[in-house]
């Protein structure tokens, strides 16, 4: 698309300098959030993921109450700013548990789980809706999801801790029981 193009859309769209604003703030943070990977690198998945995730599940849930605009606004700003950010460092987080063999057959599957999960979200929508859920029960039901990641990554990562260091002791172990002999 050419820049005239965009210009005109802009011109001519109903956003005010409020939504440009906005749309602007939330590039930054998708832009930070990849930097932040880099200069990171290892603490990201491990501290980072399941706060990604859990700010994003309460920032779903913050839409079903019943606040100012400016505060729907901001949840939907953080709303998305975690959503790209979880997604996208998800595959990295995954793919740290595959052996380089099958890294991205397992990758690739995991990705379609949660593809499975995006076809699920409209048929759920659907059932809330014609049993007259309050607004906020949806909102809390999409939520879910999010801290359910947020607990599965803490256990891995908690898990993976424990294992690395069972398997550091035992090494130990071995070296003394090689040392005594």
């Amino acid at each position: 698309m050419n820049p005239k193009a965009l210009n005109y859309v802009l011109d001519n769209s109903k956003l005010n300098h409020f939504h440009k604003v906005l749309l602007a703030i939330c590039f930054f943070v998708i832009t930070f959030s990849g930097y932040e990977l880099s200069v990171f690198g290892a603490i990201v998945p491990v501290v980072m993921m399941p706060a990604i995730y859990t700010i994003g599940a309460f920032s779903l849930f913050g839409m079903g109450i019943k606040a100012n605009l400016l505060v729907l606004y901001l949840f939907v700003a953080l709303i998305g700013a975690f959503a790209f950010a979880a997604h996208s460092l998800m595959n990295t987080f995954a793919s740290q548990y595959y052996p380089s063999e099958i890294r991205t057959t397992g990758v690739g599957f995991a990705n379609s789980t949660g593809r499975i999960g995006g076809m699920l979200g409209p048929i759920v929508g659907g059932m809330l809706l014609t049993a007259h859920v309050p607004i906020n029960v949806w909102f809390l039901t999409f939520a879910i999801p999010g801290i359910v990641a947020a607990l599965a990554i803490t256990i891995i990562n908690l898990q993976t801790k424990y294992f690395e260091n069972s398997e550091k002791l035992v090494n130990l172990t071995e070296r003394e029981v090689l040392a005594d002999e």
